[in-house]
């Protein structure tokens, strides 16, 4: 469900900023971000390293937020906690690989492919910062 939605997103933001190209559809866009979704795996793979090294999953991720110090279990999160807790090496690796679907499948240069992953990346960051607050006295 996931997928489908970040490709419909995804065709989309890329329509709207690179142009419609015939043989492009929602089919292809969505495989593009399943396939880029296996690095996720990886990610499993190396949290899991991590925590049994560490023997606790506290402050473990592929993020930079380990950098600044998790807050204590129960404290709210700084804005610059979540900022910084977006800023992952897997997710970036993600874009890179929507990127270079979208090129291929736009027939473009990777940086007008890149305009619209990178679009939608910050806006992500920007209202998942902002509204991290708000949901986290929810329990979310």
């Amino acid at each position: 469900m996931v997928w489908a939605v970040l490709a419909g997103i995804l065709l989309l933001a890329a329509n709207m900023m690179i142009g419609q190209v015939e043989g492009v559809n929602f089919k292809k866009i969505f495989s593009v971000v399943a396939w880029s979704s296996l690095v996720s795996v990886l990610a499993i793979v190396l949290a899991t390293y991590i925590t049994l090294s560490k023997g606790t999953a506290y402050g473990v991720g592929t993020d930079l937020s380990p950098l600044i110090g998790a807050p204590p279990i129960g404290e709210p999160k700084s804005i610059l906690y979540r900022l910084v807790s977006k800023l992952d090496i897997m997710t970036f690796w993600q874009l890179i690989l929507w990127t270079f679907g979208l090129s291929v499948m736009y027939k473009v240069t990777a940086k007008k492919a890149a305009v619209p992953v990178v679009t939608l990346w910050i806006i992500w960051v920007v209202v998942s910062v902002a509204l991290g607050g708000v949901f986290e006295k929810f329990g979310f």
